[in-house]
This record gives structure tokens, C-alpha cells and sequence, in this order.
């Protein structure tokens, strides 16, 4: 099978490309590109510029659909380079503010058709790939706030993730629970591995504070509280944090849980580097996808998650870069059951 990466503009494909970068990720809403020649650019008459609907593939797969965002001719007396770089649809989500009229739907709205009308004035399709749960009763858009920022607060207290798809559509899903054919081991098929174990955003206690809404004679305003504590942050560093409509023990309770969980599991990363594109398989390495990963080294043997992959390719050589995150980095917000912190996490230095 032939991995030419190929930008294909109206009816025109250019291959050939000397450098390539192509991201897509969890962490982002949209998938993005980077490529670049040299020289034999001069030889050929086809422009680029800013706008231009294109669409990337790798061999047959395609990766994205979207717009070029730069381009960037360099000359010198030595060489000529140009590089052309872009996003998938939902880049317009990320950048612009939302100019939905009214701004407000202040009467229960089923969550899709929610959804959709924030996509509607971009054009851009929805993809749903799981349950989305009751109607919302009231949302309001911040001032200046983009869909990105608007979907993201909708979507946090239903465990739900919006990503692209690659035909630049926004799918709402949740954590993969697909795997990936092939395991990641490093000697078998990880040239380079490398770890970072973050303590700054770590506490050895959470504790959330708040009050009821209460606000009549016959049920009044009490204090809510909860707290929870993560076994692994062996001194004294304390969190305290606003309820923010916990307005229950319990629920200041899960969410002091729950932070505790999630400050745990995204302090933790993993990043492998693999010497090709496709699995034994023949199927790309993609996101949302569980592996299981083996790095005596770093002290990894555990199933993960790919919450990243960069597709790179240069003069010299041709690989993916993975980012790996426990599963517990996308668990449900509080309004969700939420597991107590582990003792044991995804992956642990021993």
C-alpha cells in the first residue's frame, strides 16, 4: 500500500511533500497539518493561499477535511522552501465567537438539537456516538464565547468528548473502548519512549466548599462540604475549591473526589515514538484507542490510552508520535457516578 500523504485541492492532488506533520488528538477539538517542499515547488504553477477548501490522506485513509490557514514561501540564495499549513471544519468552532440570536434557550431543548444549532451557522455536521442524556433546561452563551467553548460546557457534566471527524464533522463520544491491534512494546516496535510525571496541579487533599441555594424561610441556605484525598502526595498540600452548584455534601463530595482522580491521572503522560504509520494490520495508528504498553525503563505495564498521534515524515525517516494517558484522564464530571481515587494509578513510577 502506497503512504504518499496527499492535499488534494478542487480536482488537484499534490504529493511529494519533503516534511510532513499531521496531528490529531483528544486534547483539540481539530486535527491540523504541516507540510512543506523544497525547490520543486518553483516548477509548477498550481497557488495557494489561505481559505482554500483541501482534504489530507494518507494513502486511501483519509485524515482530515478542512481549510489551509498559512502559507509560507521562503527563498534564499540557496534554496526555496514552501510550507502550507491547516485545520479540519471544526477549527472555525475553536476561533470564532458563537452568533447564535438569541444567545439564550431558556426553555427545555433536547441536547442534539442544541448542539446543532450551535453548529448550524458554520455548516458543519454532527455525528453522534452515544447516549447524550435529558434535555438541557436553560443554557446561556457567554459574551464573546465560541461553540467550541459552548459545546465544551455542555458536553463536561455528561462524560461526553467532542472531537472532529475526519470528514471535519464534530462527533460527540465518549473514552474509547476499542483497542488497537497491535501492543506497543519497547525493542518490539517503540524506538523511543519517554515519561513525564508532573507534580505542580497534585494535592494530597481536596476539600470543596460551598452552600445550598436554598433561599426561603422553609428551606434556607446551608454550608455544603466534601472532601477527598489522593494516597500518593505524601506531604501536606492542600487544595480548597468552590462547590460551583455542588450544592449537596454529596456532591461536593464527588467533586472533590473526582478532582482528586483527575489531578492524578493527568499528571501522568507517556509519549512513544513508532517507526511506521499503520499497525500490522494495515490500520493507521488513531486515537481514542486503547493499547496495551510495555516500557520496562519507565516502569509501564498497563493498558492506555492514545490520546494523541502525529503523523511525521522527513528526508531521513518516516514515523507516528502517541501520546499515552491513563483513561482516567477523560472520566465523567462530577454530576456523574465518580470512582474514589485509585491507589494504584494507570501507570506509577515504582
Amino acid at each position: 500500500m502506497s503512504d504518499d500523504v496527499k492535499l488534494t485541492i478542487g480536482s488537484q492532488n499534490l504529493l511529494g511533500w519533503e516534511r510532513v506533520s499531521i496531528k490529531r488528538s483528544m486534547e483539540m477539538l481539530c486535527s491540523s497539518f504541516q507540510l512543506m517542499l523544497t525547490d520543486v515547488w518553483k516548477d509548477t504553477d498550481f497557488e495557494l493561499f489561505p481559505y482554500l477548501d483541501c482534504s489530507i490522506k494518507i494513502g486511501d485513509d483519509l485524515l482530515l477535511q478542512g481549510f489551509i490557514d498559512d502559507v509560507t514561501p521562503d527563498i534564499s540564495a540557496d534554496s526555496e522552501t514552501f510550507s502550507v499549513s491547516g485545520r479540519d471544519k471544526t477549527g472555525d468552532l475553536v476561533d470564532c465567537s458563537a452568533p447564535n440570536i438569541p444567545a439564550s434557550w431558556n426553555k427545555e431543548i433536547q441536547f442534539e438539537a442544541l448542539i446543532r444549532e450551535l453548529l448550524s451557522p458554520f455548516s458543519i455536521g454532527l455525528v453522534v456516538g452515544t447516549d447524550l442524556g435529558l434535555p438541557v433546561k436553560k443554557f446561556s452563551l457567554n459574551t464573546g464565547e465560541s461553540p467550541y467553548e459552548a459545546i465544551a460546557r455542555l458536553c463536561e457534566d455528561r462524560a461526553l468528548l467532542p472531537m472532529s471527524t475526519p470528514e471535519g464533522k464534530l462527533i460527540l463520544t465518549e473514552t474509547g473502548s476499542e483497542r488497537s491491534t497491535d501492543k506497543l512494546e519497547y525493542g518490539v516496535n517503540v524506538v523511543a519512549a519517554k515519561a513525564s510525571y508532573n507534580a505542580v496541579n497534585r494535592f494530597s487533599s481536596y476539600t470543596v466548599k460551598g452552600q445550598s441555594s436554598g433561599g426561603s424561610e422553609s428551606s434556607p441556605a446551608s454550608n455544603v462540604f466534601g472532601e477527598a484525598e489522593d494516597p500518593e502526595v505524601t506531604r501536606v498540600r492542600p487544595k480548597i475549591l468552590l462547590a460551583e452548584g455542588q450544592d449537596t455534601n454529596k456532591g461536593a463530595q464527588d467533586k472533590a473526589a473526582w478532582e482528586a482522580q483527575i489531578r492524578a491521572a493527568r499528571a501522568q503522560k507517556i509519549s512513544v515514538t513508532v517507526p511506521d504509520w499503520r499497525q500490522s494490520s494495515g490500520e493507521l495508528w488513531r486515537e481514542n484507542r486503547l493499547a496495551y504498553v510495555k516500557i520496562p525503563a519507565l516502569r509501564v505495564d498497563n493498558d492506555l490510552l492514545i490520546s494523541e498521534v502525529v503523523y511525521k515524515e522527513d528526508s531521513q525517516s518516516r514515523s507516528a508520535d502517541l501520546q499515552l494517558v491513563s483513561p482516567d484522564t477523560f472520566s465523567p464530571a462530577p454530576s456523574k457516578v465518580v470512582k474514589p481515587a485509585r491507589k494504584k494509578k494507570a501507570f506509577q513510577w515504582q
